[in-house]
């Protein structure tokens, strides 16, 4: 229906990311096992799995459905079965079963509450690497944690930033300009991945 909200990706740039097998730059860090990394959207656990078996390192993983309990037991993970949010809260969610958006207004798929809490409450630490796959809900995260000040303690950011509606570019291009004063594009396929690294000051 015309105004909807759906989360996507750009067609182009996932079609070039899939064709020439760029899946790899998302776990080509230099991470030593006493890192910390912080899933935002961790879905079943894949990619935290995956950067813990290459590089060893402590893993937060934020994913409201139970699909993520299945590394419940991984010593190496901390679950925070929450929606990563602003504020502590309730919010409504729909979606498939492979991944959850706050935007999603397809009724036929089901909507379910889960409880939210304000992402920058982890952030008072060193992060090597924050990860974050949030199906639209970047918009409102990362300005949330750009106000604070709290990029200083993440060294690495690696969005999927989405297409929602026609406003999304110039969204982007906002937290670009803020986020650049503290960080420098490493890699980027518009609309798909990307991934920044701290500057040294």
């Amino acid at each position: 229906m015309a105004g909807e909200l759906v989360a996507h990706l750009h067609p182009v740039s996932q079609a070039h990311w899939v064709n020439n097998k760029l899946e790899h730059l998302r776990y080509r860090y230099k991470l030593m096992p006493h890192d910390l990394v912080v899933d935002l959207g961790a879905y079943q656990g894949q990619f935290a799995e995956e950067i813990h078996n290459q590089h060893g390192c402590e893993v937060i993983c934020v994913e409201p459905t139970d699909s993520i309990l299945r590394l419940q037991h991984k010593e190496w993970c901390t679950i925070i079965n929450k929606a990563a949010g602003v504020e502590e809260g309730i919010a409504r969610f729909g979606g498939l079963f492979y991944y959850t958006s706050l935007f999603e207004t397809n009724d036929e798929w089901g909507f379910k509450e889960f409880p939210t809490f304000d992402v920058n409450t982890l952030l008072r630490q060193d992060i090597a690497l924050m990860k974050i796959n949030i199906e639209g809900m970047e918009y409102d995260i990362m300005p949330h944690i750009l106000e604070s000040g709290l990029q200083k303690n993440i060294n690495h950011f690696q969005v999927q930033f989405h297409l929602m509606d026609l406003d999304s570019e110039r969204k982007y291009m906002l937290i670009k300009k803020k986020l650049s004063e503290t960080h420098q594009i490493e890699w980027r396929s518009p609309f798909c991945w990307e991934s920044w690294y701290r500057i040294k000051q």
